[in-house]
């Protein structure tokens, strides 16, 4: 039973570990057949990739020859091209095929399905009748029978292969994947953006298919006209024997304009089914810009909406301070503080999420949060890894701005303050190292009268034994995030490791003699 990889092991390594930690802790006693390879793994994001390539190759070059193929053409030597890289690029759906059945493994019912036996069952129910269907070599029988058809080689050939657009049907799994590979480079973290991406990417390939359609009506209008007078509109706008690239540009712009507007009149309609389908891209320019409008304004509701619960929080607090008549200096303060904590965190309440997740994987995110903190501050480096798990629950988050009082010199001490990033000031340190507490400690573990801490340093470690009077005062010269550590959480914990806590109290009175010592 355990982990078993055998493709090299950089490809097969989960990306984001923290984000399928679930599926990764339900994987740990259970067995992976050979040559599985796990989901969210750089293999299979890659490999997905390519498999998005290839559609987006296939929904634009298609529609593309079958559009702007010359029917009459009789030279087929030029289309031979086409044939061997439209087989080269077909042999990646194959190769996709044996993978997706005997690979990759997949996400059933929450559950990720390790055994080949069981990978192969769902991909036979899921996908394989239309994944064979997608690229099957129907143009093979126009290779074999290419002089019982009449028309040239490459214009049938672009017809016959159709049925690659069935791939579209795995479009939202390729955008998935996207997804995954620019939240593991951190290039995004809001999935309103992929949303626009999905609209954006819908709306252009659905104006290139109707390009390609518009352009492809208004020369077989022509082909089949008895008469020799050509009325379509490519012969009308001057189009015909232009270069191919006009040709393509004045078709997608025709579509474009009408699906945005309706038209300019510089390109209209001439016959009867050019005027048909003029109205169904007219029909579905205003459904499809509804839609657009539609989900632009839900995806700036999104994005406004963190941004407005802070702003309305900060007016609250405006009108709060002005009804208690508070100094101008708090209200600034109290500002300079909610933006500093929305520049941070963008509006997200980290206790109130954190407390929302089940019990199991909130302590796993907690582990994931805090337990390297835990190992670099020196009173608990030698503690162990069960002790230090239970501990990393109790670190509550505190974010200061800089010139804040963090510890107010007298007041009695009820908790550890660990600094995670920024820098403190430590002043007004004179007790009288004679004056012993029950425990061992010193009224004050700090004799000089300034003090710099900087990341991963630690100060009021006594409060956790004793209830000790502050005998110094703590500022904040930076913007610093701090964890504190409470003696009412700090004591459940250590009460289940007794061994631990004479360990601690030891630990804290070397680190207490250290610092109370002259420099």
């Amino acid at each position: 039973n355990g982990w078993r990889y055998s493709l090299l092991d950089r490809h097969l390594r989960p990306k984001r570990p923290a984000k399928i930690y679930a599926l990764s802790e339900q994987l740990h006693d259970t067995f992976i057949s050979p040559y599985v390879v796990l989901p969210d793994t750089t293999l299979v994001v890659r490999w997905t990739f390519l498999n998005f390539v290839y559609l987006l190759y296939s929904s634009i070059v298609i529609p593309f020859r079958i559009a702007f193929m010359n029917e009459q053409s009789a030279h087929t030597s030029q289309y031979y091209s086409w044939i061997i890289l439209d087989n080269v690029l077909d042999v990646i759906i194959w190769v996709d095929i044996a993978l997706q059945a005997y690979c990759f493994a997949v996400v059933h019912n929450g559950r990720v399905v390790t055994s080949r036996r069981e990978i192969l069952w769902i991909y036979t129910r899921r996908w394989l009748k239309l994944d064979v269907l997608s690229v099957l070599p129907f143009e093979l029988i126009a290779l074999a029978h290419n002089d019982s058809w009449g028309i040239s080689l490459g214009y049938l050939l672009a017809w016959l292969r159709l049925n690659r657009l069935l791939r579209y049907s795995r479009l939202n799994r390729y955008f998935n994947a996207l997804n995954t590979w620019l939240e593991a480079k951190r290039m995004h973290r809001d999935s309103s953006v992929m949303r626009l991406v999905k609209v954006f990417f819908f709306i252009l390939n659905f104006g290139h298919w109707l390009a390609c359609l518009w352009y492809f009506l208004g020369r077989t209008e022509d082909l089949n006209s008895a008469s020799s007078r050509f009325s379509s509109w490519i012969y009308v706008d001057g189009v015909a024997g232009q270069p191919l690239g006009r040709r393509y540009i004045r078709s997608l712009y025709y579509v474009l304009t009408t699906m945005a507007t309706v038209g300019y009149g510089d390109i209209v309609p001439h016959t009867l089914a050019e005027t048909c389908l003029a109205l169904v891209i007219m029909m579905l320019g205003g459904l499809i810009y509804s839609a657009v409008v539609a989900c632009m304004a839900s995806i700036v509701s999104i994005l406004e909406a963190s941004a407005t619960d802070f702003r309305l929080k900060v007016d609250y607090l405006k009108r709060y301070a002005a009804y208690r008549k508070l100094p101008e200096e708090y209200v600034e303060k109290v500002t300079e503080y909610h933006n500093a904590l929305w520049q941070r965190q963008k509006g997200a309440e980290e206790v109130a999420l954190l407390q929302a997740l089940p019990a199991s994987l909130r302590a796993a995110v907690y582990r994931t949060l805090n337990f390297s903190i835990l190992k670099k501050v020196p009173m608990f480096s030698h503690c162990g890894s069960l002790f230090l798990h239970s501990l990393v629950n109790c670190l509550q988050p505190r974010l200061y701005i800089a010139n804040t009082i963090i510890v107010h010199k007298g007041e009695i001490g009820h908790e550890m303050f660990v600094v995670v990033a920024g820098k403190v000031e430590i002043t007004n340190a004179t007790c009288a190292l004679e004056e012993q507490l029950p425990s061992g400690f010193c009224k004050s573990t700090r004799q000089h009268s300034h003090e710099v801490l900087g990341d991963c340093t630690f100060f009021g470690e006594a409060s956790l034994f004793e209830l000790v009077r502050r005998e110094y005062a703590v500022r904040a010269l930076t913007e610093v995030q701090i964890y504190i550590l409470t003696k009412d959480r700090f004591d459940p914990v250590v009460a289940m490791y007794p061994s631990v806590k004479e360990q601690l109290l030891e630990q804290a009175k070397l680190i207490c003699d250290a610092q109370a010592a002259p420099r």
